[in-house]
C-alpha cells in the first residue's frame, strides 16, 4: 500500500508525490554535498614558485678603477752618427730579439775615420820608440858626464809627449770604433718594433726624430690611481707587498685571462684627488695588451670574509625600499624588508633583515602574493668568487 502526502510551496500548485519518492529525495542530499566537496577537492594546486636558501659566502674584497696599459721597456731608435739610412732589417709591427740589427747608416766614411785613425796611432807609437830610445841614450851619457843635465829634461820631455801622442791617438781610434759601431743600429731589448719613421735612403743625424720605436712585450705595466682610504684597506704579505692581485676588464665585457699583481705604489698622494697612483705588472704572453690601451683595473683582495648573499633575482623595490618574498616552514609567503649591501655580478650582499637558511623566492613573484599558500621547488644559489664590480 502506498501512501501519499501533500507538498506545497508559496507559488507552485500543490503536488500529491508517493511517501517512499520524498524519502528518496531527502536520502540524495548527502550525495549531493559530498560531490561539491569532491569538487573542491580538485581545485588547482598552489602555484610554484622557485626559491633559494639564503647562505653565506667567501666574498673577496674587490673595487675597480680605471687604468691605463704602459710598456715596461719602451726605446725610441736614434742614431748617434750622421749619414744616409743603407739597410731597414725588420717589418715594421714584427717581433725582434736583442741586439738583432735593425738600421744600419752608410759605414764608408766611418771607416775609412777608423783606418786614419789607426795609421795615426802607429804613428805616435814609432815616434814613442824613438822618443824612449832617445832619453835611455841620454840618460846614458848623463851618468858618464858626457851630456848635461838639461838634454836630459828635454828628452824626457819629449819621451812624455811621445806618451800623450799614443794616448790621444788611441782615444782617437777607440771614438772611431765607436762610431763605426752606432753606424748599425741594433735592438736593445726583445720586444716589438713600431712603425719606421724613415725610409732606406733618408739622411739622419743625431737631431732626427727617432727612426722607431721598440717596446717590450712580455710583460706589462697597467697604472691607475687609487683612494688612499681604498688602499689602506688592502692586506699585505709578510715582506710588506700588498696581498692583492689585478684583473682587468677590456672592451666589450672581456675579461683578460691573467692577472696581474702590484709592483709600485706612489710615495706621495695626489693633493687635488687624495688619490695614490699604483702600477701592476701582468703578464702579456699573447700580445693583447697594447701600451696606452684603457681597460678596466679591479683590485681584488685575497682574503675572503665570510657574507650573506641572496641572488638579484630575488630583489624587489618599492617606494619603501628593498624587500623579498619568503617562504616559511608552512609554504607560505611573506614579505620580509632587508637592507642590501653590494653587488656582485648576479649576487647582493645582505646587511640586515635576513638570516642563513631563509628561503626566498627567486621566480615566480607574480604568481605569489603575501598570505598565499605555494608550491616551492628549490634552486641552488649561484655563487661565484670572481672579482666583478661592486657597486655601493
Amino acid at each position: 500500500m502506498v501512501t501519499s502526502r501533500y507538498i506545497s510551496k508559496p507559488g507552485l500548485a500543490r503536488l500529491m508525490l508517493p511517501l517512499g519518492v520524498v524519502t528518496l529525495v531527502a536520502a540524495s542530499q548527502p550525495i549531493a554535498t559530498q560531490r561539491v566537496a569532491a569538487q573542491g577537492a580538485g581545485a588547482p594546486p598552489p602555484p610554484a614558485v622557485m626559491v633559494e636558501t639564503v647562505q653565506y659566502t667567501d666574498f673577496k674584497g674587490a673595487t675597480t678603477f680605471s687604468g691605463r696599459i704602459e710598456a715596461v721597456d719602451k726605446i725610441e731608435l736614434k742614431t748617434r752618427v750622421a749619414g744616409l739610412i743603407t739597410k731597414r732589417e725588420f717589418e715594421e709591427g714584427a717581433e725582434v730579439q736583442k741586439d738583432q740589427l735593425l738600421f744600419e747608416i752608410d759605414r764608408r766614411p766611418y771607416e775609412i775615420a777608423l783606418a786614419q785613425a789607426n795609421a795615426n796611432l802607429a804613428s805616435s807609437r814609432a815616434a814613442l820608440d824613438g822618443a824612449t830610445d832617445a832619453y835611455n841614450r841620454t840618460q846614458e851619457l848623463v851618468s858618464r858626464q858626457v851630456s848635461s843635465g838639461a838634454t836630459l829634461s828635454n828628452a824626457k820631455s819629449q819621451l812624455e809627449q811621445a806618451k800623450a801622442k799614443v794616448d790621444y791617438d788611441q782615444a782617437q781610434v777607440d771614438q772611431a770604433k765607436l762610431n763605426l759601431d752606432y753606424t748599425q743600429i741594433r735592438a736593445g731589448i726583445s720586444g716589438r718594433v713600431g712603425r719606421a719613421a724613415h725610409a732606406v735612403g733618408d739622411y739622419v743625424n743625431e737631431a732626427s726624430t727617432p727612426l722607431a720605436t721598440l717596446i717590450s712585450q712580455d710583460t706589462v705595466y697597467v697604472t691607475f690611481s687609487v683612494p688612499r682610504p681604498a688602499l689602506v684597506g688592502l692586506s699585505r704579505s709578510k715582506d710588506g707587498s700588498f696581498d692583492a692581485e689585478v684583473e682587468l676588464g677590456l672592451g666589450g665585457g672581456e675579461t683578460y685571462a691573467h692577472t696581474g699583481k702590484i709592483t709600485f705604489v706612489d710615495v706621495e698622494a695626489n693633493a687635488a684627488t687624495n688619490t695614490v697612483v699604483v702600477r701592476a705588472s701582468v703578464p702579456n704572453p699573447e700580445r693583447s695588451l697594447l701600451p696606452q690601451e684603457l681597460v678596466d683595473v679591479t683590485l681584488v683582495d685575497k682574503r675572503a670574509t665570510k657574507t650573506l648573499v641572496i641572488s638579484q633575482s630575488a630583489l624587489l623595490l618599492d617606494q619603501l625600499g628593498s624587500y623579498v618574498l619568503t617562504v616559511d616552514a608552512s609554504n607560505k609567503v611573506e614579505i620580509r624588508r632587508f637592507e642590501t649591501g653590494t653587488y656582485r655580478g648576479s649576487l647582493v650582499t645582505v646587511k640586515s633583515g635576513l638570516a642563513e637558511g631563509d628561503r626566498v623566492i627567486v621566480s615566480g613573484h607574480l604568481k605569489a602574493q603575501p598570505g598565499m599558500i605555494v608550491a616551492p621547488e628549490t634552486s641552488p644559489i649561484q655563487v661565484s668568487n670572481s672579482s666583478d664590480n661592486p657597486t655601493p
